[in-house]
């Protein structure tokens, strides 16, 4: 796991569990479920900035100085600063983007008011109850966290690369490298070699055996089944 994933895995268990103390709490102290999520969502909004800003710097550069090793003049008016930040914002601007960490917020509350409703019905008490899905959240949030920071993280490094080498003034096209082993998905083991224009997107056989088009792995506006845990890269190749 590299430093970026393990960093941002704490940021979202720990507001995973943070959460689901708020909702817990609420109920114990009026019996109801809150309906706001605004606190949650705003914090998952503000970690999944940052991961994506970060992450494409990171990736980005790494194509930008490989260009600059190359011995190619890029331009000197480039503000890698507000570069990343803009793309970044770009990206986060996404409905895919946006449906996602919306999706993420909920599915927390959602989790939570679900194993408290089943130990109630099944007889424990609140107090029992409660105390019962906070010893055992912290273990499920780390796990989903994990999860969601490696597929956000890998989602975003892509794009970032792929930002990153249109900014080289070099004639590139892009390739689809697959992890190749036994838990790489058919589909995209299938697309392993697969070079495209630079525009271009990548045509990736789903789970269900749909074509679905991607902009480089981890694209966040593909089905979750062809993101979640994909280990693919994106490479550029001279024309």
């Amino acid at each position: 796991m590299s430093l970026l994933e393990r960093q941002f895995q704490r940021r979202f268990a720990k507001e995973f569990q943070a959460e689901t103390i708020r909702v817990l709490t609420f109920y114990k102290i009026t019996g109801e479920f809150s309906s706001l999520l605004f606190d949650h969502l705003e914090a998952l909004t503000k970690i999944e900035a940052d991961l994506v800003e970060i992450s494409m710097r990171v990736f980005g550069d790494r194509i930008l100085n490989q260009g600059k090793a190359a011995g190619l003049i890029l331009d000197a008016k480039l503000n890698t600063t507000t570069f990343y930040r803009d793309k970044a914002i770009e990206y986060l601007r996404q409905e895919s983007v946006r449906q996602r960490i919306s999706s993420i917020s909920k599915t927390t509350r959602e989790r939570i008011i679900s194993a408290l409703t089943m130990a109630i019905r099944d007889g424990k008490s609140i107090d029992t109850a409660i105390d019962e899905i906070l010893k055992a959240s912290a273990l499920i949030s780390k796990t989903r966290a994990k999860i969601i920071a490696r597929t956000e993280l890998h989602g975003a490094a892509n794009a970032g690369a792929n930002e990153a080498a249109k900014e080289t003034a070099l004639d590139l096209k892009k390739e689809w490298i697959s992890a190749n082993d036994d838990r790489t998905r058919p589909g995209h083991r299938k697309a392993n070699g697969q070079v495209v224009e630079q525009d271009q997107k990548f045509k990736v056989t789903n789970e269900n055996g749909v074509d679905e088009f991607l902009l480089y792995p981890g694209d966040p506006n593909a089905s979750v089944g062809m993101v979640v845990n994909c280990r693919c890269t994106l490479g550029h190749v001279l024309a």
